[in-house]
């Protein structure tokens, strides 16, 4: 069984929008308040190797932060 072949368009649209684009909309809104206080910095994201394996379809969309 291709978990990943079974998923709907929509299913694959909702993991790819809380595990890629939250991220980025988590990154928006910290960013502005980082460049306010004028001290620099860097924003990290970490994501799990687990979407190296061919594993769950949501492990594969966060490894898009790589």
């Amino acid at each position: 069984m291709n978990l990943a072949l079974d998923l709907t368009d929509k299913q694959w649209q909702d993991i790819l929008a809380v595990n890629l684009v939250g991220a980025w909309h988590a990154v928006e809104a910290m960013v502005p308040g980082m460049i306010e206080l004028g001290r620099g910095g860097s924003v990290v994201i970490v994501s799990s190797t687990a979407g190296l394996t061919g594993a769950h379809p949501r492990q594969r969309a966060r490894h898009g932060h790589r």
